[in-house]
């Protein structure tokens, strides 16, 4: 499994919301207007580093193709 980088972009009101929930089973960032970038973030922080994460909403976000 390929090691992810930490992330250059950083988000203070995304990575603290993680850190808030990080012993959760259950993620929920829907309709906070991420980004692309702010996938990465969430990729790092919330799956990467995260074991106890086994549900992640992203609905409505502005993540996906450009």
């Amino acid at each position: 499994m390929p090691i992810l980088s930490s992330p250059q972009h950083h988000n203070k009101r995304l990575e603290q919301i993680i850190t808030d929930h990080k012993n959760d089973t259950v993620l929920d960032l829907r309709s906070k207007n991420f980004t692309n970038k702010d996938a990465e973030i969430i990729a790092y922080y919330a799956l990467g580093n995260n074991k106890t994460c086994i549900t992640l909403y992203l609905d409505y976000n502005k993540i996906g193709g450009q």
